[in-house]
């Protein structure tokens, strides 16, 4: 029996199943894969085919120990599947080593990030912790006063050694001069909408200027977002940052501009919208929770860059994340679309400077039995090979173009690499190519990942509050001070935390 968890055989007469092959050491587990067949060979060697037409070997080695040497333990919020396929990854090339994933939240649990937290706080404490932190979602600053992380900067000085980083995205993330963690993937938040509007979005205030102009120049919706916290949670990336001084106080101007200006944009979404599309969004968000247990706005679906309905005219701008080479394309080739010839696409500007998002941020434990190791684990982590196994964009440069090189069974020059198409409420047929950015085509976007400086790390106690506020006084219930004050009531019991 072949599976996720290994290969299994069962012999007739006898009274117990024996593993073969340890799924959790070998690529049987990645879900990266996927697992099609398997057939046995002579000498019991095994072939394993897997999606993709991948075809792997399985021959017994008697020099690799059955049972690895090192033990390390990763541990993360929830489950994220580019961790898991990457740990596979290493554990096949590292057989000496068993990294064990355990996971805060596991999917169906009723376990919730506050339990998860103290749980894990209590065995860090104890000296049980994990070696391994995957930061997100976790209280990045607040392990780092505690002293629960590494000081890193040492050893990310000899990394940048063998490993060609893009520095600004690793050094963004430094605290008081000093490398807590690394990220391995980065994102970006980005803006599109015709030149002549987009090329004037350059803060939250330009930015408020050019939806308004745009709404009276164009009819119809702005946006496909009919909520204030829907709204407010757009631009949220591009400010966050600035939502506190460098003393961990609330920055009251910048909170309040982006309170003002996200509103300006908000009234002119809902004074554009139809009644159909707002019913229709508010019915989605309580089907939403009830299917998957949280709040659609805040779900990675939320910030997708959804081209169709700009193409289709549906929206006449666009607010998201370019999480991966794939959205990288579809941006690039919005001007190549019919009707879009006049689309620009950036990088959101708002209170904070030239954001960027920092994704799987990996820290050491500072009481970790198994320091040296788990600098071995990160070192690997950051290789090209693992790296371009997680499909985002990589904060290796050599990782980042590798990246960008096209299936050559798919391109073909000055052609389109992949079409998707879609209907609109009345049955017209909405179709978007998408051309695959080489070479030249880059430049701008390389660029871009070059300039930005400011890493936006979610608090989401504090985001919470600010929408809260927020929505009170976008709905005329509070003035712009009562919303204020009532952030400050929300909220000082967490910051004095």
């Amino acid at each position: 029996l072949a599976g996720t968890k290994g290969l299994h055989r069962h012999v007739i007469g006898g009274s117990a199943v024996e593993q073969v092959i340890d799924g959790s050491l070998s690529r049987l587990s990645s879900p990266s894969y996927g697992l099609c067949g398997m057939v046995e060979l002579d000498n019991q060697e095994f072939l394993a085919v897997f999606s993709g037409g991948i075809v792997v070997h399985f021959v017994y080695d008697p020099d690799i120990a059955s049972v690895p040497s090192v033990k390390l333990k990763a541990y993360s919020l929830s489950e994220d599947t580019y961790i898991q396929a990457a740990i596979t990854e290493y554990q096949v090339n590292n057989p000496d080593v068993y990294v064990e994933y355990e996971i805060g939240m596991e999917e169906g649990s009723s376990v919730t990030k506050e339990d998860a937290l103290k749980k894990l706080n209590t065995q860090i404490l104890a000296g049980q912790g994990p070696d391994i932190l995957i930061m997100d979602g976790m209280p990045l600053s607040s392990y780092i006063e505690k002293g629960l992380l590494l000081d890193l900067t040492d050893f990310t000085q000899e990394l940048s050694t063998k490993i060609l980083l893009y520095e600004n995205l690793v050094d963004g993330l430094k605290k008081d001069e000093k490398q807590y963690v690394i990220p391995l993937q980065v994102q970006f938040p980005v803006v599109a909408a015709k030149g002549a509007y987009a090329n004037e979005m350059n803060d939250l205030k330009s930015m408020a200027d050019a939806v308004e102009a745009l709404s009276m120049a164009v009819p119809g919706d702005v946006l496909s977002t009919y909520s204030p916290k829907g709204i407010m949670r757009k631009f949220t990336p591009a400010s966050a940052p600035s939502f506190k001084n460098a003393d961990g106080t609330l920055n009251r101007e910048a909170i309040l501009t982006f309170w003002e200006q996200t509103k300006r944009i908000y009234d002119v979404q809902m004074a554009s919208a139809s009644e159909e599309k707002v019913e229709q969004y508010q019915m989605i968000l309580p089907m939403y929770e009830q299917e998957y247990g949280s709040s659609y706005e805040d779900s990675s679906w939320f910030g997708y860059i959804n081209a169709l309905d700009y193409i289709g005219g549906s929206t006449h701008m666009m607010a998201g994340i370019a999480d991966t080479p794939y959205t990288q394309a579809e941006l690039y080739s919005l001007s190549k679309n019919k009707g879009c010839e006049d689309a620009v696409v950036r990088l959101m500007s708002g209170t904070a400077g030239k954001v960027y998002i920092p994704e799987l941020m990996i820290g050491i434990n500072a009481s970790s039995a198994n320091v040296d190791s788990s600098k071995e684990f990160l070192t690997d982590f950051l290789g090209d090979e693992i790296l371009e196994s997680m499909g985002g964009f990589p904060v290796s440069k050599t990782a980042m173009e590798q990246a960008f090189v096209p299936n050559p069974q798919d391109y073909v020059e000055g052609q389109p690499m992949y079409y998707a198409a879609s209907s609109d409420p009345e049955g017209n047929m909405i179709e978007e190519q998408i051309w695959w950015p080489v070479d030249g085509d880059l430049e701008p976007f390389y660029r871009m990942v070059e300039e930005v400086t400011v890493p936006y790390v979610q608090d989401a106690v504090l985001e919470e509050a600010v929408y809260q506020a927020g929505t009170a006084y976008f709905e005329g219930a509070s003035t712009l001070e009562e919303a204020w004050d009532e952030l400050q009531s929300q909220i000082s019991l967490y910051m004095a935390e």
